[in-house]
């Protein structure tokens, strides 16, 4: 005869097995009625359309591709003020149609406090918020899906559109292509999990963005969903169809754990991760430990520990988890620490404008000593004078006085890695390189990154200005920033466009400078940058060229300057953007011609020059195939091939080639 047995939390939890839950608050709408949902409230820009959602029917539009717009649907409360534990939402989204660099991005905020307009991106609260910011702000941080709690953000995931971060894309695991946060003219799923025991899942396009993550001190709340989106300057759509929700009852019970650190093999000096899945009533604790003693400050899910030595082979690790309810230990997980048997190879050898300067960068750390040792490089045609550790990685020499454009090689010999018992590079090891030169057709256009303020002083009184210090470096072939950074890509930055300009004729010029924000423009009389000179600032963001004015010159626009046909002058451009869009532009006029200052070209890069890598300035090549079997292409809507190849600068990595739709006669 059976027994019946009652299965119970605490019961399921001891057996590691998911609790039971109990369903909640439901909200299901698909809009195909066009009109608003029951329990749902829209403000701003938000509304209900009646046709063009999933299948052709009705959908939700935080905004539409337009400017300057901002809406938010709000939920009534599901559960009646009562806390829940967690909550199942599913939908599907259309953000894209916006085209060039779309903004600003949609969230989904729940909480007590989430608001009932105005949400953003950003969206609202202090409760759960997930993020799809699509317009980067600051400096590299979006694209990006991010997941906040309690006000702050605390996991973060690029997605494509990498420029000053280094973290890597998400990939689409069916092209092996980075994906893209938008999802274009098609509609994609989003589907959310938090559940009871406060780990969240996010699955976004098919693609598992976030599982089993640990949102820190997570407890259940009441509160409301909000849904909201938001266009600026740039703009896309933020649509919504098939709209499910789902909350579930809190859950009891002590901490257990679902899935035990294991044991793990990591390389010398490499890094290695340690992770636990846990379960119970929310908040759990976590305490990593190693060898018996507890580790400060690794109080989350996961245990990294970087730069691994050969003293670590067969540390143990395990973690405490708890909750008010009890606590557990881990299993101990053992680390296994493989040596580094490699030999330290030459990755770069690269010249500078200093033309005394060489910097090598190697595949791995190298030992401070042996790398510092100016005997252990040689470089035929030169005498190298010293060698100085700039980085775990990169030497500089410096040698006598190199020629422009001349080919060189330097050769390692004796240089050592960090490993325990140190590989050496193998003999005669060698990069080649080529000094820099004067080359035709643009300038270098260096960036200084987390700078804040919007003056020109707040980028001179910054310490990596004043030590010419770039994060960045490019070249570009007018006298503009806009190949580069144009609408609002990098926030918080300081610019600097610089080289000469060697006119073509002989005349009085008036030179143009227009920027967001602000801006100089300096002129040296001669090729020397020392004797450079203020000859016009921008002290008001975002103007146009303005013409010269005899009683009331304008500040942006220079007095005339008398210049030489095929003399040489050193220019300069600096400039610093806060927030928003940004750009730094420059063109120039002969005194006596009518063109309007507003409308003239920026300065193009056939009179201007810079130091620079051998090919820096060259252009892509541009083949044009017309069609087959056809004599003529006097036709329309013939399909027509155009093709281009990009050589990347020394150093440089091509990212994105563009092509932009001009008349071509």
């Amino acid at each position: 005869m059976y027994r019946p047995v009652k299965i119970t939390a605490a019961l399921l939890l001891a057996l590691g097995l998911p609790p039971l839950t109990s369903k909640a608050g439901t909200f299901n709408a698909n809009f195909d009625d066009g009109a608003t949902p029951a329990g749902m409230t829209l403000a701003d820009s938000a509304k209900i359309v009646a046709t063009g959602g999933v299948n052709n029917t009705g959908y939700l539009s935080l905004t539409d591709a337009l400017g300057s717009l901002n809406g938010t649907a709000l939920l009534d409360d599901l559960d009646g003020g009562n806390p829940i534990g967690g909550f199942t939402a599913t939908m599907k989204l259309r953000i894209g149609d916006g085209g060039g660099q779309p903004a600003d991005g949609f969230s989904i905020s729940f909480g007590p406090d989430v608001q009932a307009s105005g949400g953003g991106e950003e969206g609202s609260g202090t409760g759960l918020r997930v993020i799809l910011d699509t317009y980067d702000n600051a400096g590299g941080e979006a694209p990006a899906l991010d997941i906040a709690w309690g006000g702050t953000i605390f996991a973060h995931t690029k997605w494509t559109g990498v420029t000053v971060l280094t973290d890597p894309p998400v990939v689409d695991p069916a092209t092996g292509e980075p994906a893209s946060l938008q999802t274009g003219s098609t509609w994609a799923p989003l589907k959310i999990d938090l559940h009871p025991n406060g780990l969240l899942d996010v699955v976004y396009k098919g693609i598992v963005v976030f599982t089993n993550l640990v949102v820190p001190g997570y407890t259940p709340t009441a509160g409301q969903f909000a849904f909201s989106g938001r266009t600026g300057g740039s703009l896309e759509t933020h649509w919504i169809d098939d709209l499910s929700i789902t909350t579930v009852a809190p859950i009891t019970g002590a901490a257990t754990i679902t899935t035990q650190p294991a044991d793990t093999s990591a390389p010398e000096r490499g890094n290695v991760t340690f992770s636990v899945v846990p379960n119970g009533a929310p908040p759990i604790s976590f305490q990593w430990s190693t060898n018996g003693v507890a580790v400060q400050d690794a109080t989350g899910s996961t245990l990294t520990l970087s730069g691994l030595t050969m003293d670590l082979n067969n540390l143990k690790v395990k973690v405490n988890v708890s909750n008010a309810e009890g606590a557990i230990d881990s299993r101990e997980a053992t680390l296994t620490v493989t040596p580094d048997t490699l030999k330290p190879t030459i990755v770069k050898a690269q010249a500078s404008e200093t033309f005394t300067d060489v910097t090598v960068l190697f595949s791995e750390d190298v030992d401070p000593v042996s790398a510092a040792l100016k005997d252990n490089y040689t470089i035929a045609g030169l005498t190298v004078n010293s060698a100085t550790i700039v980085g775990p990685r990169v030497v500089k020499l410096t040698t006598t006085t190199q020629t422009q454009g001349t080919a060189y090689n330097v050769v390692v010999n004796n240089v050592k890695d960090t490993a325990a018992t140190p590989n050496t590079i193998a003999a005669n090891s060698s990069a080649a390189f080529t000094s820099f030169a004067y080359q035709t057709g643009g300038l270098r256009m260096d960036i200084f990154t987390d700078i804040t303020g919007s003056t020109v002083p707040d980028l001179q009184n910054a310490q990596k200005f004043i030590d010419n210090a770039p994060d960045l470096t490019y070249y570009v072939r007018q006298f503009s920033s806009r190949p580069v950074f144009g609408g609002g890509v990098l926030e918080n930055y300081g610019g600097r466009l610089s080289g000469w300009i060697v006119p073509l004729e002989t005349a009085e010029y008036n030179f143009f400078i227009r920027s967001d924000d602000l801006s100089q423009l300096y002129l040296s009389p001669d090729e020397d940058p020392a004797k450079k000179a203020l000859i016009a600032e921008v002290t008001a963001c975002c103007g146009a060229f303005h013409e010269p004015n005899v009683d009331n010159p304008p500040p942006d626009t220079s007095a005339p300057v008398l210049l030489q046909k095929g003399v040489r002058y050193y220019i300069e451009a600096i400039w610093k953007e806060g927030g928003g869009g940004d750009y730094a532009d420059v063109a120039w006029r002969k005194v006596g011609d009518t063109f309007a200052a507003q409308a003239l070209p920026f300065i193009q890069g056939n009179v201007l020059e810079t130091l620079a890598p051998p090919n820096s300035l060259v252009p892509p090549t541009i083949t044009f195939t017309a069609p087959a079997d056809n004599s003529s292409i006097d036709q329309t809507n013939v399909p027509v091939t155009l093709s281009a190849t990009a050589a990347a600068a020394a150093g440089k990595t091509i990212t994105k080639v563009e092509f932009f739709e001009q008349n071509v006669l």
